[in-house]
């Protein structure tokens, strides 16, 4: 028996019928995406919407990345949108396609799916994982899964307020408006971390646990608990206390809260004031610091002079006729005013001519401030003079500028131990003292050696 034959038409039909069956499968299946962008309790978010939804969010954000195709994905939309809906009032919940979105995936370093990130409160740090594709087991307890995501809210933003530090709570003037939740419960409710964390800018956010903190409660008139106060300029003629009483719900008291809060002009304003305080209270405790040292630096000044002029007393005092003796004009003269000394220092002055009386009565004065200031007995200084006219070389070598007047001079320093080898360092004074003291190289005096000396 032959086999069948089917009229061309009729192959035709059932291959465009087939062709039809493929097309609504493969659009049934695009239609079947796991979040179809409807959903109440979930943001769909991409490149553009997690930077203004998110990043720029004063909130808590949980983001899960997920594909249409992944089966633990499926599994788990039950588990998020149940979490979503119990944390609705503290958290927002986002959701990304990792198929419509490579940057995102690679930028937060998805690997298995579906994966959570936690967006807390510095937006700039590195999200948190809550790897949920290793540890389903582990979440399958709704709470735990709460758990770790309400963690994430930091515990240093509430203040723990007793009888002993309630004035240094209000004592930070960083914000004026402190928040205080009035509480007969050790753990700090989840809404009321929310909004201390949407509001950290604006206000400094307190609790009392009132058992033991009676005193405090009565301060602010609370009798009944829980209870939130907004207390504004405390301890100031513009201090205002404000009172929630309506139901606890969290659209109520964020929006009371937002009524009681100040605008930002006004907290910008005032956080100008603040700043322009501390930076005078600087400026005053620099100031007096300031003038403190000066005092100080006084009194050790006076100490200093009364003990210079009491060593002067003791210094064998340097005549002005001994003084118009100690020219040195030659070798000779050179060994016994200066390098033939036992021990000490030869304080030389070159002047540009003979000195007059003045000018020696200076090196006298400075023959007893040099050896009373210092502690130099054991090593003491001995002044002589050198004229200029009488041995011209002698500028030139010891490199000094030669002052017609006594308010300026250099002074050679000869160490009288370097008798066949002598040299010298070059201070240079003015009439207060010592001003700058140069160490040259220490040259030889050669002149020295010239027989006309």
């Amino acid at each position: 028996m032959g086999a069948t034959r089917w009229p061309s038409f009729t192959i035709a039909l059932l291959l465009f019928g087939l062709v039809l069956a493929a097309g609504a499968k493969d659009k049934d299946k695009e239609t079947k995406t796991l979040y179809t962008g409807k959903e109440s309790w979930v943001t769909h978010l991409n490149a553009k919407t997690l930077k203004t939804e998110v990043l720029k969010s004063n909130r808590l954000w949980v983001v899960e990345f997920y594909a249409d195709w992944c089966g633990g994905c499926k599994k788990f939309k039950p588990k998020y949108k149940e979490l979503a809906e119990d944390l609705a009032d503290v958290v927002s919940f986002g959701a990304i396609n990792i198929d419509k979105n490579d940057t995102l995936v690679k930028n937060y370093g998805v690997r298995g799916l579906p994966a959570m990130r936690i967006f807390g409160l510095d937006k700039k740090k590195t999200p948190f994982e809550l790897d949920i594709s290793t540890k389903t087991k582990q979440y399958k307890n709704q709470r735990a899964l709460t758990r770790d995501i309400v963690i994430h809210f930091p515990d240093n933003l509430i203040f723990q307020v007793n009888k002993k530090n309630v004035e240094k709570f209000f004592a930070d003037d960083a914000f004026n408006y402190k928040v205080m939740l009035f509480t007969t419960k050790d753990e700090t409710p989840a809404l009321y971390k929310a909004i201390s964390f949407e509001n950290n800018d604006r206000a400094k956010f307190g609790e009392i646990n009132v058992d033991g903190n009676e005193d405090v409660a009565k301060m602010f008139g609370i009798s009944d608990y829980p209870k939130l106060v907004i207390i504004a300029n405390r301890g100031t003629a513009d201090e205002k206390i404000d009172i929630y009483e309506g139901p606890i719900k969290a659209g109520l008291v964020r929006e009371w809260v937002d009524k009681v809060f100040p605008t930002k002009e006004v907290q910008q304003e005032y956080k100008k004031k603040v700043k322009a305080q501390k930076e005078a209270k600087q400026d005053e405790l620099r100031a007096a610091q300031q003038e403190k040292m000066a005092e100080k630096e006084a009194e050790v000044k006076e100490k200093q002079a009364q003990e210079l002029d009491k060593k002067m007393k003791t210094v064998r005092p340097l005549t002005l006729e001994v003084a118009r003796k100690s020219q040195i004009r030659g070798r000779k003269s050179y060994f016994n005013q200066c390098a033939g000394s036992a021990k000490g220092f030869c304080a030389l002055i070159v002047y540009p001519s003979e000195p007059t009386d003045e000018q020696l009565l200076e090196m006298v004065d400075l023959h007893r401030k040099w050896n009373a200031g210092g502690g130099m007995q054991d090593y003491p200084y001995k002044f002589s003079w050198i004229d200029a006219e009488d041995i011209p070389e002698a500028p030139d070598t010891f490199g000094v500028e030669l002052f017609n007047t006594g308010d300026k001079r250099d002074v050679v320093i000869i160490g009288t131990q370097e008798e066949q080898e002598a040299r010298y360092s070059l201070v240079q004074m003015d009439s207060d003292g010592v001003k700058y003291h140069g160490d040259q190289p220490m040259l030889q005096f050669t002149f020295f050696e010239d027989d006309l000396w």
